[in-house]
């Protein structure tokens, strides 16, 4: 992900949006063998043969990756007045990351945006059960479930890039906005239809649909931010907000449920998240980014001076 930053300054966002992509459209093709050696095999046997594979595909991948020289850009070209706005022309280490306040926003939101995400995704197998949605065929000798299983991976490779590329024209605040509030609509209508194995499909896929986005938008920024010297660093500090809201979404999804009877209280409290970050993403972070990068477009100012910054 922080060379896809590096080498793509023109396209960061569909760059990224590329890159998450493969890795979620990947298990659309591995889901199905997986499960099957599960059933057969037992989860230890799948570990191992699947591990085998990842390791072998990953060391014969790398010998083709490289970084490019420091400060490099694509030839002749040369960044339009809404990028040079909107990119740093400072490269920040970790350490002066971590003294943002825009980077402790951007956290939390996308802490919000994968929890909300992850409470309703970690827990489609129980609620597919609950509605018998895991057994008989529905399509294609495909039980619901499965073929829910197989969309929302393929829709949640394909969000990344479209709306990484959207991104590059409409700007990463304004598209995080449009994406979060979207992910929050389709759980409300998911909410109401999920008792129908037709609508239980289509939008559990379009709710990864516009979940998945995150994948791309928050390196993105963060390379845009922060600069691309140290983007793989620091994007890499940004995605434990992914595993941190992960500690919380499985229990805390299985314990509404039990507290309730109801997934409702799941789903809503997935969209309560996602439309507040889609509002901060607009009213807060957009704001102190345009401020941050401003000033430093008005002259030059000292490294030490830009990492105390409060914004």
């Amino acid at each position: 992900m922080g060379m896809a930053l590096k080498w793509f300054p023109d396209h960061r966002g569909l760059a990224a949006g590329m890159t998450a992509g493969a890795y979620g459209i990947g298990t659309a093709l591995t889901v199905i063998p997986i499960q099957n050696m599960i059933a057969s095999s037992g989860y230890r046997t799948a570990f191992v043969v699947w591990g085998i594979v990842q390791g072998l595909v990953v060391l014969l991948i790398v010998q083709f990756v490289s970084s490019p020289e420091k400060g490099w850009k694509p030839p002749d070209w040369e960044p339009p007045p809404a990028v040079k706005t909107a990119q740093s022309t400072v490269s920040y280490t970790p350490g002066q990351m971590a003294r943002s306040g825009v980077f402790y926003l951007m956290y939390f939101m996308m802490a919000l945006v994968a929890f909300g995400g992850l409470m309703v995704t970690a827990q489609l197998k129980p609620i597919a059960a609950t509605f018998g949605f895991d057994k008989g065929v529905f399509l294609w000798g495909l039980s619901a479930l499965s073929l829910a299983l197989m969309l929302d991976r393929v829709l949640n490779g394909f969000t990344r890039p479209f709306w990484g590329w959207v991104s590059d024209h409409i700007g990463r605040y304004n598209t995080m906005a449009i994406a979060f509030s979207l992910e929050g609509l389709a759980i409300i209508v998911l909410t109401m239809l999920v008792h129908r194995p037709v609508w239980f499909v289509l939008f559990t896929g379009f709710t990864f649909f516009a979940w998945g986005e995150i994948f791309s938008l928050f390196p993105a920024a963060i390379g845009d931010i922060f600069g691309p010297t140290y983007a793989t660093t620091n994007y890499g500090v940004q995605y434990t907000a992914k595993g941190l809201a992960s500690i919380f979404a499985g229990w805390g999804a299985a314990a509404l449920m039990q507290a309730y009877g109801s997934w409702t209280p799941v789903f809503f409290c997935a969209v309560i998240c996602d439309l507040t970050a889609g509002a901060l993403a607009f009213f807060a972070l957009k704001p102190l980014v345009a401020r941050r990068l401003r000033r430093l477009a008005e002259g030059p100012v000292p490294q030490a001076s830009l990492a105390r910054s409060p914004a």
